[in-house]
């Protein structure tokens, strides 16, 4: 990359250019195991190419999201009797991402009765999280279930970006029609992005 820059930096170039520069860096340099791997690079299928599929058999690493689908299924397995089954260490190596798969999972699942959210909640504490992507995610399950209603007004009030207000306060509509408008009237009107603001008052069927 560093010998790219300081070949072609402020220049224009074409795929020819790059590909001289490509040959000509890896052909000077002492690296015969990249000499033997160029050699089965098609590089003319790449550039060249048509269609839908890639010049070769891309393997991907799914470990960290078989991680979050297989969490998701024990809760959708559990879901009558989940008590003591899980704890805080089934997400203690997730990142943020593996999170929020595992959320995007549950939701695509039937709701979830009280029992379970309540267990959700109490060993994960996805209330108390900061990350607006899992709050998102946690409180879209919740509410598709009817619960955490007034948790989620409180966060929607601070929610300005419209990914995460909108989606919110058209679920919280669909349990609660009043706490939603409530919330829209007294915050959102005062904050949110005159488009936002439009869109969901025309979700939540008042004017503003």
């Amino acid at each position: 990359m560093k010998a790219y820059v300081a070949r072609f930096a402020g220049l224009s170039i074409t795929t020819e250019d790059w590909l001289n520069h490509f040959h000509a860096y890896w052909n000077e340099a002492d690296h015969p195991t990249q000499h033997e791997a160029l050699k089965a690079v098609d590089f003319d299928a790449w550039i060249n190419g048509e269609g839908l599929y890639l010049p070769v058999d891309m393997k991907f690493d799914t470990s960290l999201a078989d991680a979050a689908y297989a969490l998701a299924e024990r809760w959708d397995k559990e879901r009558s009797a989940t008590k003591g089954k899980f704890g805080k260490k089934d997400i203690g190596e997730f990142s943020a991402n593996q999170v929020s798969l595992f959320l995007d999972t549950v939701v695509g699942y039937p709701a979830f009765a009280r029992d379970a959210i309540d267990e959700m909640e109490a060993v994960y504490a996805f209330n108390e999280s900061g990350n607006p992507e899992i709050k998102l995610r946690w409180y879209s399950l919740a509410l598709k279930g009817g619960l955490y209603t007034v948790e989620a007004a409180k966060w929607v009030e601070t929610a300005g970006r419209m990914k995460y207000c909108r989606p919110i306060y058209k679920a919280i509509n669909r349990v609660d029609p009043a706490l939603a408008k409530k919330t829209f009237l007294e915050s959102g009107v005062h904050f949110l992005h005159p488009i936002a603001k439009r869109m969901i008052a025309q979700d939540l069927g008042i004017d503003a």
